[in-house]
């Protein structure tokens, strides 16, 4: 009987969807530095909670992806 093994995650896939959320946060914040003020003072704390974080990290996942994977509770063998 074979082991049981947890499934791999698809790496192109992974990477795909985190260049998505880079772009569309990206968009955002083009939005929020290039908008009037009447537009961006009610995004201003969405922006500094989650707007910039998520642009850090998912930059962060494109420039080194064996950083994230080493620190992932999943073996990737």
């Amino acid at each position: 009987m074979p082991a049981t093994t947890t499934p791999r995650p698809n790496r192109r896939r992974t990477r795909n969807l985190v260049r998505f959320a880079h772009l569309a946060a990206g968009g955002v914040l083009g939005t929020f530095v290039y908008a009037p003020d009447s537009i961006t003072d009610p995004m201003q704390l969405a922006m500094q909670i989650a707007g910039i974080p998520l642009l850090a990290l998912t930059g962060l996942y494109m420039w080194k992806p064996a950083l994230f994977r080493r620190q992932s509770p999943v073996p990737s063998r």
